[in-house]
């Protein structure tokens, strides 16, 4: 293929496992001067159990700022739960609050269901019936680690008696986590018999979960079953279930493929839901685009219990489910990539980010057969003005084949390693403007690296200009 001539004038250019809670009637606070009624108001909200919401609640703290997204997929933030707030739990109630915990601990490591459920408010059959399926669920995990940790600085009187504590757990999937994995919720534990023995009244509490972005993990929703093979473990429910063995092995396939073209010594391993609804997608801070049915699939953070990243999972859309096993497998390759990579991306443009991505995901299929949409060959003929920065919002297909096609340009330009190499440098580049770093050490502007890619695309696909070696069918 002969070089691009040099760049000329650019032409014009995407149920949880608890119970709801009753909606507290509030009553009017009168006050004589606006401090006393923030105070008394703060005081009538706790002792009713709905704590006030922490300066800032609902924001993500820890939050990472997630590249782009599209409708091929892209990379939600992960979340680090917000602080709390409450009272000091009283020592007494410390220590049998952590007694219960630790042997509901114990119970899910030993595969003790009975103990596990001797804990629940015995008046509460809802309960008891939904945390035996949430016991299920987690029996058919890899766990080697479960703890639960009480927050000591997080009780809040229950408007339904006893109290409500912020609960800590740490769980770890063998294999898959490289730490254990963080998440947080609020339980109520009250006092029940003649001996007022401390039993969990709720695992649950919708409206503090949504006011500090809790997510829930679909073992926590519904019924899941477990596809597990060496690469992949796959966590389908009811519905999908009948995909599960086909997409483990799909995964198994695309996981040592992308592991061998990345050069960060990923394991290979990684943890797929594909679940029947997007409920769980809706949850993602930062999610590409905002919507998830904009999504085929999506990269996720995992946050760890000592500030580490525990994990990047994979969350594909139910459609894919139903799409050609070419289409799907390609798709798997792209969101490896992002597992392989990591956090490492974390400086990088969208573009490079998602470019490599679609780079590494045609790497095993034969030039013939690596398609690229009509949208993005015509854009490409008519001329593009400049790099892509968003990868949603209708322009999906064009702008992640400009991407692919830049880092390809780089490819030819430089050699196989030079899209790391410059994923590397932006990494360790400490607040350097990122198009500053491509220009210093590719040599050409992101906006230049777009144009040339975008006429490399077309003197490969486009049948009608000269010089063409290799023409494969446009598709989508």
């Amino acid at each position: 293929m002969p070089t691009p001539p040099a760049d000329e004038p650019a032409g014009p250019g995407t149920g949880h496992h608890g119970e709801e809670l009753r909606a507290t009637n509030l009553r009017t606070v009168v006050a004589i001067t606006v401090l006393a009624a923030v105070v008394l108001w703060w005081v009538f909200l706790r002792d009713l159990g709905e704590d006030p919401a922490p300066s800032g609640a609902g924001a993500r703290a820890g939050e990472r700022t997630p590249g782009a997204g599209d409708g091929r997929g892209g990379r939600a933030g992960s979340l680090t739960p917000s602080d709390v707030e409450g009272a000091r739990v009283p020592p007494d109630l410390a220590a049998e609050f952590d007694a219960l915990l630790a042997r509901r601990s114990a119970a899910v490591l030993d595969g003790d269901r009975d103990a596990f459920l001797a804990d629940i408010d015995p008046s509460s059959t809802s309960l008891r019936v939904t945390q035996g399926g949430y016991f299920d669920n987690l029996r058919q995990l890899p766990l080697d680690a479960f703890t639960y940790t009480l927050d000591r600085g997080s009780l809040v009187r229950a408007d339904r008696g006893g109290y409500w504590v912020v609960v800590r757990l740490a769980q770890r999937l063998t294999g898959f986590d490289a730490v254990p994995a963080e998440s947080v919720d609020r339980f109520r534990f009250v006092e029940r018999g003649a001996q007022n023995e401390v039993v969990l009244a709720s695992v649950t509490d919708p409206a503090w979960e949504s006011a500090h972005s809790v997510i829930s993990q679909p073992w926590e929703e519904r019924p899941i079953h477990v596809e597990s093979t060496g690469s992949a473990l796959v966590v389908t429910d009811d519905a999908t279930v009948r995909h599960a063995g086909r997409l483990a092995r799909e995964v198994g396939l695309a996981a040592p493929d992308d592991g061998a073209r990345t050069p960060y010594g990923w394991d290979r391993r990684v943890v797929v839901f594909a679940l029947s609804d997007v409920a769980f997608l809706e949850q993602l801070p930062g999610l590409p685009g905002g919507d998830p049915d904009r999504l085929d699939a999506v990269a996720f953070t995992v946050p760890g219990t000592d500030g580490t990243l525990a994990a990047t999972r994979v969350m594909i859309h139910p459609r894919v489910l139903a799409e050609r096993a070419p289409a799907r497998e390609r798709l798997l390759r792209h969101e490896l990539t992002h597992v392989a990579v990591g956090e490492r991306d974390d400086r990088a443009p969208s573009w490079l980010a998602e470019g490599i991505a679609e780079w590494v995901s045609v790497q095993p299929l034969p030039s013939f057969a690596r398609p690229v949409s009509e949208p993005a060959l015509s854009a490409a003929r008519r001329g593009v003005s400049g790099m892509p920065t968003a990868f949603h919002g209708g322009a999906e297909e064009v702008n992640y084949a400009i991407a692919w096609w830049a880092v390809e340009y780089i490819v030819r330009l430089l050699g196989d390693g030079a899209p790391w190499s410059l994923l590397d440098l932006l990494a360790r580049s400490d607040g350097e403007d990122a198009d500053q770093v491509v220009e210093r050490t590719i040599g050409l502007s992101a906006d230049q690296l777009a144009r040339r890619g975008a006429r490399l695309l077309v003197e490969t696909y486009d049948v009608t200009t000269p010089d063409v070696a290799v023409s494969p069918p446009v598709g989508g």
